[in-house]
């Protein structure tokens, strides 16, 4: 959670490009040995050509793409549930930001129980 308070929806759908250019980038150099090819990571980084939609598989690349159609759809849990798939370095890079949304799903999950409850007892003492 941020300093402030939980993450708003906005604040994470406007932080998830940067999130995507980050899982990618530290998979790349994960996948990197040595000093060319980690050159050629980083000099892969410069520029990111990806596939976006509902793209099957468990591949990095296909899990962001999901994500990002999750958040496109205003799905935050579903997008959360999707980033659970990632594995290593691109898990590690996306952890903050997952943390993050975890944190907000949480709290309108408690905000939509709480005004239930809220709408429950008005009912009961209006009948």
């Amino acid at each position: 959670p941020s300093a402030t308070g939980v993450a708003t929806k906005a604040s994470l759908k406007e932080r998830f490009p940067a999130l995507v250019q980050s899982v990618l980038d530290a998979e790349r150099r994960a996948g990197a040995s040595g000093l060319w090819a980690r050159f050629v990571a980083n000099a892969r980084s410069l520029v990111t050509v990806r596939r976006t939609g509902e793209i099957a598989g468990e591949d990095t690349e296909a899990v962001i793409a999901r994500m990002e159609e999750r958040l496109r759809a205003d799905d935050l849990a579903a997008a959360v549930d999707e980033g659970a798939k990632l594995k290593g370095a691109a898990a590690e890079a996306a952890a903050p930001w997952l943390a993050e949304a975890r944190a907000r799903v949480e709290t309108e999950g408690l905000l939509r129980e709480l005004s239930a409850h809220v709408a429950a007892r008005l009912s009961k003492a209006k009948g």
